[in-house]
């Protein structure tokens, strides 16, 4: 009882600590938007880039939607043979977990894409104001809300799912091969936006 009375302390303080990360790189992605976006012309380039990137965004993530539905029937699905029900990520749980992994490590992209195409002119601004210091500033502050969100969304995930399956396994140790499905959801997320973004860049 003790040991599980402390894996749930240790789950709960790294949900807020997921939680307080989320927070930090909502303030930095609030500070970037305040930064002066530099002239009509560079306001007009750098809302070109935004509706480009975005609708480049929502017509992969259509397409990993699909590719996604079918990689979850199919985990549901091998769950049903016997020979593979021990093998970590497969069956209804693997399922469950997979799906929240896709969802939050798409999330995660979508956040770091507004802040990215958000940040891109006030970069230029910032280098024509400041110089080299003030543009690198911008640009680390727009770049880390992608980083932090990715760190964030999938340690909430992660410890969110972690601690609902202990609960219904009631062992923690039987939680570890379930929660499997949750990082290769992120991964599945991670290469179509690696591959499919590299290609539109």
């Amino acid at each position: 009882m003790t040991t599980s009375i402390s894996m749930e302390v240790i789950l709960c303080i790294v949900i807020a600590i997921a939680a307080l990360a989320l927070l930090y790189a909502f303030n930095l992605y609030q500070a970037v938007r305040r930064e002066n976006a530099g002239t009509k012309r560079m306001r007009a380039l750098s809302s070109y880039i935004h509706e480009g990137a975005m609708a480049f965004l929502t017509r992969e993530y259509r397409v990993v939607l699909i590719f996604g539905l079918i990689v979850i029937m199919l985990l549901a699905g091998l769950g049903f043979i016997p020979s593979l029900r021990g093998i970590d990520g497969v069956g209804l749980n693997g399922a469950i977990c997979f799906l929240f992994g896709t969802l939050f490590s798409g999330l995660a992209g979508f956040v770091g894409m507004q802040a990215a195409t958000n940040a891109n002119a006030k970069v230029a601004q910032a280098a024509r104001e400041g110089g080299m210091p003030s543009a690198l500033h911008v640009a680390f502050n727009g770049g880390s809300v992608l980083g932090i969100s990715v760190v964030g969304f999938g340690l909430l995930g992660l410890a969110s799912l972690f601690l609902i399956f202990t609960f219904v396994l009631g062992d923690p140790r039987q939680a570890v091969p379930v929660v499997a499905g949750y990082s290769l959801g992120c991964s599945f997320i991670a290469l179509f936006a690696r591959v499919g973004g590299g290609i539109y860049t």
